[in-house]
């Protein structure tokens, strides 16, 4: 019980803000900026090779994980204002 009252009391941050509801062309332009970034190696024809201890399974576990641990983050920081 006490615990609703201070987080209503808290102000949502900055994450958790509507604004980018309001006004989605720049999320618009990022998302298709990075698409497009991440399709140019595959229409080159580049290989996926190892390099050192970046092999390409572990850079597909890594960018799992990071995802996964940004919306662990997104969601601990705005589930009370949800």
């Amino acid at each position: 019980m006490q615990g609703t009252a201070v987080c209503s009391s808290l102000t949502p941050p900055a994450c958790c803000s509507p604004r980018p509801l309001q006004e989605p062309t720049g999320i618009a332009l990022a998302f298709i900026i990075f698409m497009a970034a991440s399709l140019v190696p595959m229409t080159r024809g580049a290989k996926a090779e190892a390099f050192g201890p970046f092999t390409p399974n572990a850079e597909l576990i890594n960018g799992r994980a990071a995802m996964v641990g940004v919306l662990d983050c997104w969601l601990a920081a705005c589930a009370p204002f949800l």
